[in-house]
């Protein structure tokens, strides 16, 4: 994780602009806590303790797994003693920057966290010995085709054949906003399933000489070939308003895989995670603070990044 972040923020200018990304997105989390009502803001705390529970759960047991087999430290990570120490150390940091996030939402959130980043925790474990339980080849060959199935035209289309029907039933609910949110709902759903890269295939693909654009235009074929028909079948079903929706929310898609896949060009794996999350953050603050401003950002954004990968084709690292 120490080598992730310095790989993150080797530049002033990165640490500089990380610390302004933090300021501003706590200070859009106390204003927005503090206009929402009681349930909205419990129920988002409590998610994004969940969320953050689940994701350090997950980060220490591949590094536990790490140092099992290929670390500097595999004696300790065998023992369970210390291995529960190690764990513990970190779900405490991780509970004290969910206290800190839910000080800064609304104080009287602070009850919430504890069962939502529980939770997250637990679903973390349950996880993992899902997968363990499944013999170590066959998982990573079903890791293969998990990753390889997005980049198929013909998973886009499947999806958008499992969505019509839906589309279909959502058409008969009277309201059109329930309409709309349930078709937004859905196409987000699938359009995250279509979004998985492999990141060791993504630099194979630059280090082999492939331009940013076509890696990314060979992983976006099945969201390509999702977005069109299922936007056609909203359009027909919903109206106007619900295609729309269908070709905003697969738009997003596009842009977060694309933001993936050029991340991914240019950081390790766990350097890369954090500056997606990172940007995601800035997103959603330039969204909610200033949003004249975001279809500017987002341009100038996908273009900064698409120049520095460039440079990193041919490079083998």
């Amino acid at each position: 994780m120490k080598n992730a972040i310095k790989a993150c923020f080797a530049l002033r200018r990165d640490r500089v602009l990380a610390l302004f990304i933090l300021a501003g997105f706590l200070s859009f989390l106390h204003f927005w806590g503090g206009s929402q009502p009681w349930p909205m803001t419990a129920g988002g705390g409590g998610g994004v303790a969940c969320l953050l529970g689940f994701g350090i759960e997950r980060f220490l047991d591949g590094r536990l797994a790490f140092h099992e087999t290929d670390g500097l430290l595999p004696v300790a990570a065998l023992r369970r003693q210390e291995r529960r120490q190690y764990k513990m150390a970190w779900h405490l940091v991780g509970f004290g920057v969910a206290a800190f996030m839910m000080l800064v939402l609304r104080a009287a959130l602070l009850p919430v966290i504890v069962p939502g980043y529980v939770a997250g925790a637990l679903c973390g474990q349950v996880t993992l010995h899902v997968v363990r339980s499944i013999a170590p080849v066959r998982a990573a060959a079903v890791r293969r085709r998990v990753l390889i199935w997005p980049r198929r035209w013909l998973a886009g289309l499947g999806a958008a054949v499992v969505l019509a029907p839906v589309l279909l039933l959502v058409a008969r609910l009277p309201d059109q906003t329930a309409r709309l949110w349930l078709a937004g709902i859905g196409a987000a759903v699938i359009g995250l399933a279509l979004t998985g890269i492999d990141h060791a295939v993504v630099r194979f693909m630059a280090g082999a000489g492939h331009a940013p654009w076509h890696v990314i235009r060979h992983h976006v074929r099945g969201l390509v070939a999702f977005c069109v028909p299922a936007a056609l079948v909203a359009f027909l079903a919903i109206g106007p308003a619900g295609g729309g929706v269908l070709l905003a929310v697969s738009g997003g898609s596009l842009f977060l895989v694309s933001l993936n896949i050029l991340v991914a060009l240019l950081y390790a794996k766990q350097a890369a995670s954090l500056v997606i999350m990172l940007t995601l953050a800035m997103i959603v603050v330039i969204a909610n603070m200033l949003p004249i401003v975001l279809p500017l950002f987002l341009i100038m954004l996908i273009w900064q990044l698409v120049r520095r990968a460039a440079a990193r084709t041919w490079i083998v690292a």
